[in-house]
């Protein structure tokens, strides 16, 4: 198995448990969640456009909305995208949600959450973000 291999592998795993999460939310009748999925075209099936972000998580007494990152070091490399989807997880911010990046430190085995106010800030002056730079998450905290 070659590195891509391994981190497809990685990443289905890493957002197969925030689905299922969100499977268990969904059947407690406490809430709803799903994950957002890519624009393609109707006729072919072609690639449009990435999602806005991932995940919508809308329970009793707490509402987020998220991007799920995974890096195999100890900081994860801002990418292109990742400043479209912090735009959007902004919007979804100034209407009173939780908006968050959580990114999975493979090497921790740990998750962490980046509020996305502080992921602006880093924004301007870092091309990474350290595990340092985030703050502890479970993922129960959703539920």
């Amino acid at each position: 198995m070659n590195i891509a291999e391994v981190n497809f592998n990685l990443k289905n795993d890493f957002e197969n448990r925030i689905n299922r999460l969100i499977l268990a939310i969904n059947n407690s009748g406490r809430g709803y969640g799903w994950q957002n999925q890519p624009k393609r075209s109707h006729e072919t099936g072609t690639y449009l456009e990435g999602e806005p972000f991932d995940f919508i998580i809308l329970s009793s007494g707490y509402n987020c909305v998220f991007d799920a990152k995974m890096t195999q070091q100890d900081n994860y490399k801002i990418m292109k995208k990742d400043i479209k989807q912090a735009n959007n997880l902004f919007k979804c911010y100034m209407t009173g949600m939780d908006a968050f990046f959580l990114i999975y430190f493979f090497k921790k085995n740990t998750y962490r959450k980046i509020h996305i106010l502080d992921f602006l800030n880093i924004l301007g002056t870092k091309k990474n973000i350290k595990f340092e730079d985030c703050e502890k998450f479970r993922l129960e905290r959703m539920f």
